[in-house]
């Protein structure tokens, strides 16, 4: 499975968008885990966006982290609800959004054959009732697809060239 999977999903109760991403990625589970938990790389996979937390390094569980557009002023809030070392971590949207009124997503890193499987999935409910709804369908989905499928590639790509460059060392 080499090749990126992007499909919609069932979103759990409460929320109404759902989009998951799958790729797999050749090196350790340690090494995706220690690029996601740091605050200092998520921008290198979310280049649209800025990011910041109270204090420096990894996330840890039961903290929040800020995010932004670029160009926004507005940081919106998340809180890490679960880090499982090397294996999964889990985020929700605390605060105030334009668009959306709900967002939770899911990361986990599973071992697959030559690397692992990094897979992402995020729930979500848009505001402005029905025209929420209408955009999601003709917008904001395949936005969300897009982006979500894009910090993963970027992912992969230094993790491999790290991975690379390290055995290259060794």
């Amino acid at each position: 499975m080499d090749k990126p999977i992007v499909e919609d999903c069932l979103p759990p109760d409460g929320f109404s968008g759902c989009v998951s991403v799958s790729v797999l990625i050749h090196a350790a589970p340690d090494k995706l885990y220690d690029l996601v938990t740091d605050i200092e790389n998520l921008s290198a996979f979310w280049p649209d966006y800025e990011f910041r937390r109270d204090g420096t390094g990894t996330l840890e569980p039961n903290t929040l982290y800020y995010s932004r557009q670029k160009g926004q002023r507005q940081w919106v809030p998340y809180s890490v609800e679960v880090l499982e070392p090397n294996r999964r971590m889990v985020g929700e949207m605390v605060g105030g959004d334009r668009f959306f009124e709900r967002l939770r997503y899911e990361h986990t890193f599973t071992a697959s054959g030559s690397g692992v499987l990094s897979q992402e999935k995020v729930v979500y409910r848009l505001r402005y009732g029905i025209l929420g709804r209408i955009a999601d369908r003709l917008i904001v989905r395949g936005i969300t697809k897009k982006q979500v499928l894009g910090a993963h590639l970027r992912l992969k790509q230094k993790a491999e060239a790290d991975k690379a460059r390290g055995d290259r060392e060794a």
